[in-house]
């Protein structure tokens, strides 16, 4: 199999048993990102092919050669922040092909910080590696993010102390109670529970209000600490300043990644997830 570099990433040439695998790099050229936007901007057609190299190249028309076009675009995956993104993404990883969650050797939930700047931060402080993770709750690959890459990087990277995780909560203006959600999170890591209360809301439909101050006695927070914090001027701030630093990092899409301040963009399957963090960790040999 050959692989052809293209701006730190692969695309892969088509080799028999490698097929798969092309077919999933292709998909990553077409404007079918794994992502989720809020309305566009830009009005560049769904099916463009974004290919970052010249079509007539041989890397890319290769990799094309082998694809299997993706025709649909489900609403959820196109929810877009501001512009079109040029980086990798990758198609949902189908349940036939998912190994098993792996379990954390460490506690039920791991400890979590919550930072004066409103970032729930997750590992050992002294971990050589910080990966920055903006998400957002009605996003469907910020919930896979957390429902299952998250317990593999708990395992393999954060238990033993090479990882540190923060969670930076981005609301989309597309959700009425994606703002309220984000500040739902963040009322609750002031009680130290930030963690398992983001991880509730991604389960469960409603995220309004209401709804929230449900979740608060379900996971039995001081309910009267929980309102006064929802109702706060200052929280609101918190995160207006949050999210106006997160756009000055250029970041348009959820998910997105910051990996020792390497921008990447989209839910990748664990495996590329994996392979950046350890070619991350030589570099810090």
């Amino acid at each position: 199999m050959r692989a052809f570099a293209q701006s730190g990433r692969y695309v892969y040439a088509a080799s028999g048993a490698h097929i798969r695998r092309q077919q999933r790099s292709c998909q990553t050229y077409i404007l079918q990102k794994r992502m989720c936007r809020s309305p566009a901007r830009s009005k560049m057609p769904l099916n463009k092919i974004q290919c970052g190299l010249s079509l007539g190249s041989a890397a890319c028309l290769l990799t094309l050669m082998a694809c299997v076009p993706v025709e649909q675009i489900v609403e959820e995956q196109e929810t877009r922040i501001l512009a079109p993104a040029t980086e990798r993404a990758e198609e949902v990883l189908h349940d036939s092909e998912a190994p098993e969650l792996p379990v954390s050797s460490g506690a039920l939930l791991p400890k979590e910080r919550l930072l004066q700047s409103g970032i729930l931060d997750i590992g050992e402080a002294s971990a050589p590696l910080t990966l920055l993770v903006f998400t957002e709750h009605h996003c469907g690959y910020c919930k896979e993010f957390h429902n299952e890459h998250f317990l593999y990087l708990m395992s393999d990277f954060v238990d033993n102390g090479t990882l540190r995780i923060q969670f930076v909560h981005f609301p989309l203006h597309k959700y009425a109670n994606s703002g309220v959600a984000a500040k739902g999170v963040l009322c609750a890591a002031r009680q130290g529970k930030g963690l398992a209360f983001s991880t509730l809301l991604f389960e469960r439909t409603f995220k309004d209000l209401e709804s929230q101050l449900t979740y608060a006695k379900e996971m039995e927070l001081d309910t009267d600490i929980f309102v006064q914090c929802m109702e706060s001027q200052e929280e609101d701030t918190l995160l207006a300043e949050q999210q106006e630093w997160a756009m000055s990092l250029g970041i348009e899409y959820v998910p997105s990644f910051l990996l020792n301040g390497e921008k990447f963009v989209g839910l990748p399957y664990y495996a590329d997830l994996r392979g950046r963090i350890e070619q991350a960790l030589t570099k810090q040999l």
